[in-house]
């Protein structure tokens, strides 16, 4: 066999290994979410539950000091969403425009900031697990490695679409479920900066047949941003056009 050959050879024993192993740690990550899934409730109950009414109160320390706030939120997965902080502003997606009101003024979010949204948007509707419950091209699968929450052994799975910010998911070793959410988002108080955003799940409790956080622990770059306790969850079947409706 001539020096080229071998080279070529060796070439293509290499990429058929890394092909393996990319293979085999899709694999893996494939079980933990597949795991994950039946933990919550399964794939037919998170479906049925696609749209959320949240409310909930907690403190805000974006700005600083600490500040109490009361929360409701809308969910329509995947792509509508509508968030209120009481007396502070409100966020409305339509699943094509998004505007923003605040002290009774209303305006459309334009350019970069209306990705941003979509790009928040996105992760939480991939921590939902509904889009990456099978295997699909749109969303790809790999393990982050293992890591210690709250004292929880928990396993990492990087989820990736295109040139969209990594969202890494850890779950717990013992129950099966989300403990941890990390992703890169650009955070609005610093002018768009990206920051780390982590989000620490707990006190996980049954609402309707699935199993659901109720309190959460909000970080960026490593700092306190939200603790949040959700007071209220609903789970209707259908909502009005005009919940997600310019204010």
């Amino acid at each position: 066999m001539s020096l080229t050959s071998r080279i070529a050879l060796t070439g293509l024993l290499i990429l058929t290994a890394q092909s393996l192993a990319l293979a085999a740690d899709a694999s893996e990550a494939r079980a933990i979410i597949t795991r994950a899934i039946k933990a919550t409730g399964g794939l037919e109950l998170l479906q049925k539950h696609s749209r959320m009414d949240i409310e909930d109160k907690g403190t805000y320390y974006g700005m600083g000091e600490g500040a109490p706030y009361t929360g409701r939120f809308t969910f329509q997965w995947p792509d509508r969403f509508r968030m209120e902080i009481v007396g502070a502003f409100l966020i409305v997606n339509n699943g094509t425009k998004v505007w923003m009101s605040a002290m009774g003024n209303t305006s459309e979010v334009t350019g970069d900031p209306l990705e941003y949204q979509r790009q928040e948007l996105e992760a939480g509707y991939i921590s939902s697990l509904i889009p990456i419950a099978k295997p699909n091209h749109k969303y790809e699968l790999s393990l982050f490695g293992d890591e210690e929450i709250d004292g929880e052994p928990c396993d990492g799975v990087n989820v990736k679409r295109g040139d969209r910010p990594l969202v890494t998911m850890f779950f717990s070793r013992k129950t099966g479920l989300l403990k941890k959410l990390q992703t890169v988002v650009h955070a609005a108080e610093k002018n768009y900066a990206e920051v780390v955003e982590a989000t620490v799940y707990s006190e996980y409790k049954k609402v309707d047949g699935t199993i659901v956080p109720m309190k959460a622990a909000i970080t960026r770059d490593g700092e306190k941003f939200v603790d949040s306790e959700t007071t209220s969850i609903k789970f209707p079947e259908s909502f009005d056009d005009s919940v997600f409706a310019k204010p």
